[in-house]
């Protein structure tokens, strides 16, 4: 008896030494599958007020949190050089009751973002001149409540007739503040809308750039002409 309770008092001595060993190999064998199992990025779609669908990239936890399928789009942000120092990223917002074919209600989103301080405008051309166009404009002020994004006809290239403020101010999710050095004018339009020019979904769209010396609006110290296709 007092053999067998000298072996046991071994046995359990000998599991309690290797203890860390095998706690160490289990937190060692969790890294490893760690390293080969990282979960995908999923590409999700979420609402925003005007019940349209917009990508989110984000990292799905597990597989409760992958939407549903007939949430999942494939309109996602894209973005367009304007110059060396501005860039223009945009996205087309398609409604739940239609689609990319027939984007009955679409509307586009789209985000200037220039190094520096300045007014920002861009516009929709059927020619891909100033005198004719349909423009968005912001003008910065001292406080994102004090900026000012709206939309004008470009009816002449005299400032002091150039520009008329629509009628119909439609924009949604309009605002410009200068963040850090930069200056962000972001905005959301119909794609189509009575009596103005129509922003196509697919196929070459002609736009204008334009961005001032400073914030106050006047002459552009930049511009420039260029085709878009928004999908």
């Amino acid at each position: 008896l007092i053999q067998a309770l000298f072996v046991l008092g071994m046995t359990a001595d000998a599991k309690l030494a290797n203890a860390p060993k095998l706690l160490r190999a289990n937190k060692d064998e969790q890294q490893e599958w760690g390293r080969h199992s990282t979960t995908p990025r999923q590409r999700t779609a979420t609402r925003d007020n005007g019940g349209h669908r917009a990508l989110d990239s984000s990292s799905s936890s597990s597989a409760m949190s992958m939407p549903p399928i007939d949430e999942i789009e494939v309109v996602q942000w894209s973005s367009y050089a304007l110059s060396s120092t501005c860039e223009l990223k945009y996205r087309v917002n398609v409604p739940s009751d239609t689609n990319e074919e027939e984007c009955i209600g679409c509307s586009v989103s789209m985000e200037v973002i220039h190094d520096g301080e300045a007014w920002l405008g861009i516009a929709f051309s059927t020619n891909g001149r100033m005198v004719g166009s349909e423009a968005v404009i912001g003008t910065p002020g001292d406080t994102l409540e004090d900026g000012l994004v709206q939309k004008y006809d470009l009816n002449s290239k005299w400032s002091s007739r150039a520009l008329r403020a629509m009628d119909a101010q439609t924009l949604t999710e309009a605002s410009i503040e200068v963040v850090d050095g930069q200056t962000i004018m972001k905005f959301t339009k119909l794609l189509k809308e009575p009596g103005e020019i129509e922003i196509l979904p697919t196929g070459d769209n002609i736009l204008l750039y334009a961005r001032g010396y400073g914030p106050s609006l006047g002459y552009h110290a930049k511009r420039k002409s260029f085709g878009l296709n928004l999908m």
